[in-house]
């Protein structure tokens, strides 16, 4: 993944160059809300036949990497 904020417009226009046809290139930015330790919560919706059907939380400080905390992700 190439997040074209962080990184440099050679970078990022050689990435859109090699991209397949038909697919995602481009999902426009928010800046996450942070905790008081500039930490932000990463959600993933687990999707089966188009029905979403689970999610996973992952917490981090900064860019989420390998570093990352999985977190209990709780839904009524």
């Amino acid at each position: 993944m190439i997040l074209g904020r962080h990184t440099s417009d050679d970078v990022w226009r050689a990435s859109l160059a090699k991209a397949r046809e038909g697919r995602w290139i481009a999902q426009r930015y928010f800046a996450a809300l942070e905790n008081e330790r500039r930490e932000s919560v990463n959600y993933g919706i687990y999707v089966i036949a188009g029905e979403a059907c689970g999610i996973y939380a992952r917490v981090q400080a900064g860019m989420t990497d390998a570093a990352a905390l999985s977190a209990p992700a709780l839904v009524r």
